[in-house]
């Protein structure tokens, strides 16, 4: 059978909870994103979906599934997750970025993430803020000039992991760091937040600017000026 997913399928975990249901019953196939969503060849499509349906990825959100009847290749072992097809086609819904989960918090307080601010997985994190261009994959999104570290790249690869097909998994040896630059883009001394923080509390008007987007910054007796300084006053 030939499945193909539209909706809200791209950019959370689909793949691999795709990948994870299939092995699950030993079914042979592949899985591709696409310019249309997500497109499952498999040759046992009812026992998939029934598997599947049932255990969608938490930022998944299915609209539409259509079936048509496929013979998997005989040559075809086991189950693959393809290169995404880059021909264009419909437009794909990405979700909007999403609050950490509890085990990305959990890595934020213990082991090699620890105090890492770009910690996240297939589960939270930015999407929509990455993305530069379709089918989702690291290549077309902000992440695309930091290449995974070893540790990272065996995260990637484990369909046991979380960061299983992860995109922009990273970890602070491999990903973005943060720094403080002045007004002139001069990178500033010390450890960056706590003086991005007395600079506030000393009245001046900062930026955050995540891999994402960016917020502007003061303290509430400087909202005045930060209206006028804005054009919003």
């Amino acid at each position: 059978m030939r499945i193909v997913f539209r909706g809200t399928v791209q950019g959370v975990g689909f793949r691999p909870a795709v990948y994870r249901a299939a092995t699950a019953h030993s079914l042979r196939g592949t899985v591709r994103n696409d310019g249309q969503g997500v497109t499952v060849d498999i040759d046992d499509g009812e026992t998939f979906l029934a598997e599947f349906l049932s255990h969608l990825p938490p930022l998944a959100t299915v609209d539409t599934v259509e079936k048509e009847p496929y013979d998997v290749p005989a040559d075809v072992q086991g189950f693959t997750i393809l290169p995404s097809d880059e021909r264009p086609g419909r437009s794909v819904s990405i979700p909007t970025d999403t609050a950490l989960c509890p085990n990305c918090l959990a890595d934020l307080r213990s082991g090699r993430r620890k105090g890492y601010p770009f910690t996240s997985c297939v589960n939270c994190g930015p999407r929509f803020t990455l993305l530069r261009a379709l089918p989702y994959d690291r290549a077309r999104t902000a992440m695309s000039d930091f290449p995974p570290c070893a540790a990272c790249a065996a995260e990637y690869a484990a369909p046991g992991d979380r960061h299983f097909h992860h995109q922009t998994v990273c970890c602070r040896t491999c990903g973005p760091r943060y720094r403080l630059v002045d007004a002139k883009g001069n990178a500033l001394p010390g450890d960056p937040i706590p003086a991005f923080a007395q600079a506030l509390e000393n009245g001046r008007i900062g930026i955050a600017k995540s891999w994402g987007g960016m917020h502007i910054c003061c303290i509430l007796s400087q909202m005045k000026h930060l209206r006028e300084w804005y054009g919003r006053a």
